[in-house]
Formats: structure tokens, sequence, C-alpha cells
């Protein structure tokens, strides 16, 4: 399994885990995909994973962890002129703000 396919992989049991209701251990999966994006040189899916993960931290009640996990997230969308991840981390950054 490539580096490429491993990363779809984790990311897709994150977004399995997360539609079952199981918050925290998609938030771990997103975490490890995010770090096998990196991995692989794609920042913006690992930035996008950080974000999954930032979710997933946030409906589990970790609002100080969801508002870690995007740290650098919208600096790497803006760099990449993505301003609709950009928007979306942003909007990520504030729903953890507000639930601290």
């Amino acid at each position: 399994m490539n580096d490429a396919t491993a990363s779809a992989a984790l990311a897709e049991q994150g977004r399995q885990e997360y539609e079952r209701g199981a918050f925290l251990a998609a938030a771990k999966l997103f975490d490890q995909a995010a770090q096998a994006y990196r991995d692989a040189g794609d920042p913006l899916n690992a930035a996008e994973m950080k974000n999954n993960q930032s979710v997933a931290l946030l409906q589990g009640g970790k609002a100080g962890d969801a508002l870690q996990a995007t740290e650098g997230t919208e600096e790497i969308f803006a760099n990449a002129g993505d301003l609709k991840r950009q928007g979306i981390s942003i909007s990520n950054r504030a729903a953890a703000l507000e639930g601290m």
C-alpha cells in the first residue's frame, strides 16, 4: 500500500467512525491520516484531515483539543490560494473557541 493509498484509507476509516458517532476514535484516525499525508508530501490534504479531526474532537466534547488541531491549517490553505478551505478552517477555529 503506497502512502497515498494508506492516507486515503485512514481518512475513510475516520469518516466511518465519525458517521457511527465514535467521534474520539474518528479524531485519532484523522490525526493519523494527517500525518500520513504530511509524510507523503501532501500538506493540503494533511490540513484537511486536521480540520476533520477538529470537528470530531469538538463533537466529542474536546473543544480545546479541537482548537489545537486546527493550528496552522488556515495559513496552509491561504498560501495555496484555497479560500474555501481557508474559510472552513477559520469557521472550525471559531466553533472550537465558542465550545470552550
